[in-house]
């Protein structure tokens, strides 16, 4: 599932793109397709739009297969916070944001999971992002980042 909008004004022009990929194991197929799309959203933008991504990428991030991290991308792209075995979606998500010139800005602050599953378990993660150019991190124009857990929660089934 994926959708965008697009909002332009004499003195601004945003496009805020959702998009969700299915979680690892389900078909890489389809996780391509999602980025192919994203891909061609992208370079369809003017210049001068902004994007921003809100994304359930069912990924995570933080270090690769080899337990390493590519200080390049993560300085950059992925912030150093809550770091996670890297999966997959995860390499996906990193890659797109490496090649749009785009950060997670969750992945700068440390504000818990953004995944809790309703199980017995109650396990957490971060699997979600909100990601914008590194124009919007360098010119520090997000001041704060917080995830309304107790909000998502309520909307999950059976709640």
């Amino acid at each position: 599932r994926a959708g965008a909008i697009r909002v332009k004004r004499k003195d601004e022009d945003v496009c805020v793109i959702n998009f969700y990929v299915p979680p690892n194991g389900v078909t890489e197929t389809t996780t391509n397709a999602v980025y192919d799309w994203l891909e061609k959203l992208h370079q369809a933008l003017p210049s001068r739009c902004t994007p921003i991504y809100a994304c359930d990428a069912n990924g995570r991030v933080g270090s690769n297969e080899n337990n390493e991290t590519d200080d390049q991308d993560v300085t950059s792209s992925i912030g150093p916070c809550e770091s996670d075995d890297e999966n997959y979606n995860g390499r996906k998500l990193r890659e797109s944001c490496v090649k749009y010139g785009l950060f997670a800005i969750n992945t700068f602050y440390n504000i818990g999971p953004t995944y809790y599953a309703t199980n017995k378990k109650g396990t957490t993660s971060r699997i979600d992002y909100i990601l914008a150019p590194k124009v919007v991190h360098e010119v520090e124009l997000v001041r704060d980042c917080r995830i309304l857990l107790n909000k998502g929660v309520k909307l999950q089934p059976g709640k």
